[in-house]
């Protein structure tokens, strides 16, 4: 093999890493002190998932890409120590530092280290403890020092990791089991629209009181000290800029709306500099925040927008090019050019409807297999090494860049899965990753927790496997980092025996405990693990069926009116006002329901054509009732509540009055919806046949499907 081609193999890790910074970081507003640190602590987890295979097969004497042991060793101790630096010292205070709202360079890197000094005070405190170990079992050394800096570091790392990647080799394949069904994903970017408009109506009433506050500021800048009068002026500019900018229709409604509130605080009568910097340290937060709810604001519709578009060309056999919703910060409509020729509507129509979600599925087998070969690997390899899933399949390859491939593919997969589950903890909600609008604290932390995931991760690999066939025990990462991490018998117990923790975060998101924490401990508000909560609801909705019906027809609603869907006489973004929304809550499911029943009787051709679908004719629909006739009094149902007005509350369909009639006129607008989404277009047999430990671990319910109607 070429000496060259790990080179090559740098060089395309360095071009992904430009790639995925040009994707997420505005590049021209970003300071090049945070741009290069983060390149670096980007690239090297990259390096370091090719670097494994490398040293593997170098270690073996195999085929493939191989490297000498100087080359191997110098490569773990530059990647090693460059994470090490940049996750413990750099990347923090660059987080803070970037989050700071000092004017001066001297007061934001004094108030970093500050902030900094917290956390490694609580760091040092806990190794001393652990070097009175240290001590008593290996003596006192520089050896023991150096090896207690790095058992440190990798028991904390690896319990963060397993942690997180126990929660994503659920949600990863659940995730695409469920976008699969295009109706099943309508529905929850429907049920996930109440709260993503909740969050955008709070984040712009926060920036609006803030904005208040620097501008009662303004008018007072001429009676504070002259050395804060241009800090003053700066802090107005700010809130000129297009992302702090709110039209005179949004100032309108949120004046009037429930989420709007007085400025909490009004300036002081003698301003200072830490005044100061608390303010421009908000308003920096509120713009961050809203520019992120306006960018999954704009995905979730287009999102909602490119399924509707799909099930509405069911009938037709036809899908024209999905149509770009004015949103700001949306995603794109499609993955395909519009104009690509060889897209017919027919070909549209076949690839969206059958090809994607055949696709969807076979990935998410092919990633529960993953999850379940890591899993078994995970509790077996202590005991029984050559049990493990993962031994067999790179011994399968039979060595060379087949083998390689494969093991790289295992450590990326486990790498991605923890990062993902990164973003679905509250703790850490402050920080977000937007397309071309990250911030530098939001890049700094991300790409801090990226290079300090991916070492103990890629051993936590190695230890999976059996030392007989792989070798592993003879690689220079095992020289370098696994003898310093097994110095001590606690230190090899933890790394022999936690990884079989991973059975915690995994059952907790396979059977949804984080709801049970949250009832009995009380803190399980800080937890918001993946999307299947959220699409189905949310965790109260969960509790009560009757609020999450009404929560999802509140959200229908949302993305309609923002469509331009006539359900209602207010359209656009921020036209439904937070008062408005706040009564339909406050009066119950059954205030919520009546409302949209008496729209959904003045909707037009194609918004009663959309009920229509979601309530069975794109292949969801109710369980046939009384043999034969059961879709024949489906069809009249909806024929009743399409063509006729909505009444009010104390009688007719508007209401929850249901005596003496039968059962189908007596079924709520959508309710055919709430029980039918979650099968797939186009899908033959209704899914209450599928097994219950189908609908455990992909969350499709067992009622979501029915014959079509």
């Amino acid at each position: 093999m070429s000496a060259a081609l790990p080179a090559v193999l740098f060089a395309c890790c360095s071009l992904f890493t430009l790639l995925l910074l040009r994707s997420y970081l505005p590049l021209r507003s970003t300071p090049e002190y945070v741009l290069a640190p983060v390149f670096f602590a980007i690239l090297i987890p990259c390096s370091i998932v090719l670097l494994v295979p490398i040293d593997l097969a170098s270690a073996a004497d195999a085929k493939g890409i191989v490297l000498g042991e100087t080359a191997r060793l110098v490569g773990w101790r530059i990647g090693y120590w460059l994470c090490f630096v940049l996750t413990w010292a750099i990347l923090p205070i660059l987080q803070s530092f970037s989050d700071s709202g000092h004017r001066s360079t001297r007061g934001r890197l004094i108030q970093s280290l500050r902030e900094n000094a917290r956390y490694q005070a609580i760091i040092l405190v806990t190794g001393l403890v652990f070097l009175v170990y240290f001590i008593s079992t290996s003596g006192l050394s520089f050896r023991s020092l150096y090896a207690l800096v790095i058992a440190l570091a990798h028991s904390y790392a690896l319990s963060l990791a397993i942690y997180l990647m126990g929660h994503g080799l659920v949600a990863l394949p659940r995730r695409f089991f469920q976008d699969a069904s295009v109706t099943g994903k309508l529905r929850r970017l429907q049920t996930k629209a109440v709260g993503t408009y909740d969050n955008l109506m709070d984040a712009t009433a926060k920036l609006l009181e803030v904005q208040e506050e620097v501008r009662l500021l303004q008018q007072r800048k001429h009676t504070v000290a002259a050395d804060f009068q241009d800090w003053i002026d700066e802090l107005g500019d700010i809130t000129s800029l297009p992302e702090s900018h709110l039209s005179p229709r949004e100032r309108t409604m949120l004046s009037q709306s429930v989420h709007f509130t007085a400025p909490s605080s009004v300036p002081p009568q003698i301003v200072t500099e830490e005044y100061l910097a608390s303010l421009a340290r908000r308003l920096k937060t509120v713009i961050n925040k809203r520019t992120r709810y306006i960018s999954e604001w704009g995905n979730l519709l287009q999102g909602a927008s490119n399924c509707q578009h799909i099930l509405d060309s069911v009938p037709a056999r036809a899908l024209a090019p999905f149509p770009r919703v004015a949103a700001r910060g949306s995603k794109p409509a499609s993955l395909f050019p519009e104009n690509w020729t060889l897209l017919t509507p027919y070909t549209r129509y076949l690839l969206h409807v059958y090809l994607i979600p055949f696709l969807r599925r076979f990935v998410a087998t092919i990633l529960a297999l993953a999850s379940i070969s890591i899993v078994w690997s995970e509790i077996v390899s202590s005991f029984a090494p050559k049990l493990s899933l993962l031994s067999l399949t790179i011994s399968w390859g039979g060595g060379g860049v087949v083998q390689q491939t494969i093991t790289a593919s295992w450590i990326a997969y486990m790498v991605i899965s923890s990062l993902l589950s990164l973003s679905s903890v509250r703790l850490w909600n402050g920080y977000a990753l937007i397309p071309r609008k990250t911030s530098g604290g939001s890049a700094c932390f991300y790409a801090s927790y990226a290079a300090r995931l991916t070492v103990p991760l890629s051993y936590n690999f190695l230890t999976m496997l059996a030392p007989q066939q792989t070798h592993w025990r003879e690689t220079v990462f095992h020289s370098f980092l696994g003898k310093q991490v097994n110095l001590t018998p606690l230190g090899e117990w933890f790394n022999m025996f936690f990884p079989m923790l991973v059975l915690l975060p995994v059952s907790a998101s396979l059977f949804n405990w984080y709801e049970r924490v949250k009832e009995w401990c009380g803190f399980g508000d800080y937890f918001n693990w993946g999307d299947e909560e959220e699409g189905e609801g949310g965790p109260e909705a969960a509790r009560e069926g009757g609020r999450n019906s009404w929560v999802w027809r509140e959200g229908r609603e949302l993305i309609e009116r923002e469509l331009g869907a006539p359900v209602s006489a207010s359209t656009g973004f921020l036209s439904t006002s937070g008062s408005a929304r706040g009564s339909v809550r406050g009066n119950g499911g059954a205030s919520g329901r009546g409302s949209v029943r008496s729209n959904a009787g003045s909707l037009g051709p194609a918004a009663a054509r959309r009920v229509r679908l979601e309530t069975g004719i794109a292949g969801v629909g109710e369980e046939d009732e009384g043999l034969g006739f059961g879709g024949f009094f489906h069809r009249v149902k909806n024929t009743v509540e399409t063509v006729l007005p909505g009444r009010s509350e104390e009688g007719g369909f508007g209401g929850d009055s249901r005596a003496g009639r039968p059962r189908w006129m007596g079924q709520e607008a959508g309710a055919a919806g709430s029980r039918g989404v979650g099968s797939g277009v186009g899908s033959g047999a209704g899914s209450g046949d599928r097994p219950s430990w189908f609908r455990m671990f992909t969350g499709v319910g067992g009622d979501s499907g029915g014959r079509r109607g």
